[in-house]
């Protein structure tokens, strides 16, 4: 004779298993899946190069302005140090201080290459003493500045 409650209590304890074995092979998978390299679409399958924090001057394109909109492209130069055609912190020292800036004192938030209606340039944004304002500056890599003004 068949005992129907040992029958149930096989059957939960089958059921029991049975999603806990699922349970570890979604796991499994997802683990799987997460720790995957990125591919770029149309990379044939092979991983991209990890990215880092540090970037080369330069590697990001220049920023194209025109007088008009510098005010607008602020965002695209805050917390940026791209020093360009300027080659790093000394070189840009150099053009604030060609410019009436001491470099010493001067708080740049910002530094990138940038065309300014056309032409080769660096954009260094300042800190003045206005809040919500910024002293902004683009000097060829000659340090010749193309645009010197402040910004609300």
């Amino acid at each position: 004779m068949i005992d129907l409650a040992a029958a149930r209590r096989k059957r939960g304890r089958m059921a029991a298993w049975g999603v806990g074995v699922l349970t570890a092979a979604a796991a499994a998978v997802a683990v799987a899946f997460v720790g995957l390299p990125k591919t770029e679409p149309g990379a044939g399958g092979v991983a991209a190069p990890a990215t880092t924090t540090t970037q080369a001057p330069s590697a990001q394109p220049p920023v194209a302005l025109t007088r008009e909109d510098i005010g607008q492209s602020l965002n695209k130069v805050v917390d940026v140090k791209e020093y360009g055609p300027l080659g790093d912190k000394a070189g840009l020292d150099r053009c604030l201080d060609a410019n009436g800036f001491d470099p010493a004192t001067a708080q740049v938030v910002g530094v990138r290459p940038v065309t300014l209606d056309g032409e080769d340039g660096v954009m260094a944004l300042l800190l003045t003493q206005k809040v919500g304002q910024f002293r902004v500056l683009v000097v060829t890599p000659e340090c010749k500045a193309l645009f010197n003004d402040t910004i609300n």
